[in-house]
């Protein structure tokens, strides 16, 4: 096996663990090595397929306690996220758009930190529930 190989699988291995450990996000973990490993739109793809196969096995198992009505909000945040964040991705140069995603990673875990670090809690509203999708 290629080395690139062994290092891609290793970055999966452990966003999926600290995911199912810690419960930090799987993309926030694997994601900027993956981006590093492969270029900005591979990497960026396999995160979300990894973090689809991640989230259909515990949907599998928990859809039951779905709260549909929350459900939709965040669906509705994703798709109007991901549009744009598409073409984002295929109008920037690979370099700028490394350093634009591990800027973002970095905010959203500071974010989470400084949150956690306060006790703070998030309204659970429709404005944060479309964001957070």
């Amino acid at each position: 096996m290629e080395p690139v190989v062994v290092l891609i699988l290793a970055a999966v291995f452990v966003g999926a663990l600290s995911q199912r450990v810690t419960g930090m996000g799987f993309g926030l973990v694997s994601g900027p090595f993956l981006v590093l490993l492969l270029d900005p739109v591979s990497g960026v793809i396999l995160v979300n397929l990894c973090g689809i196969i991640a989230s259909g096995t515990v949907f599998a198992r928990t859809w039951r306690e779905v709260e549909w009505p929350v459900f939709w909000k965040l669906a509705v945040g994703t798709v109007a996220g991901t549009v744009p964040g598409a073409l984002l991705t295929t109008a920037l140069p690979t370099s700028p758009l490394q350093i634009l995603i591990g800027a973002l990673i970095i905010a959203s875990l500071a974010v989470s930190l400084i949150i956690g670090r306060l006790g703070a809690t998030i309204p659970a509203n429709f404005g944060t529930q479309f964001t957070s999708g």
